[in-house]
């Protein structure tokens, strides 16, 4: 399998898998949101950490396009 390929099925599933973890327990994950004092670094390194996973994932893909453009227009 290309590289590439194999780095967009890993952060997909990373961005996926994430999603829905915070989806199924959002009760909880509201619960300790929502606390205050140290709690507060909890939703903001959330967003970060999805949003690194995300942006990822999303960079191979426009990349993966990219290539394949690119290899569309040598012929």
């Amino acid at each position: 399998m290309d590289p590439i390929k194999q780095k967009i099925f890993l952060f997909g599933s990373i961005s996926f898998i994430s999603y829905f973890l915070i989806f199924y327990y959002e009760e909880m994950v509201m619960h300790y949101f929502v606390l205050g004092s140290w709690h507060a670094l909890l939703p903001i390194s959330t967003a970060f950490l999805i949003s690194i996973v995300y942006g990822s994932f999303s960079n191979y893909v426009i990349e993966y396009f990219n290539r394949i453009q690119k290899e569309r227009n040598k012929k």
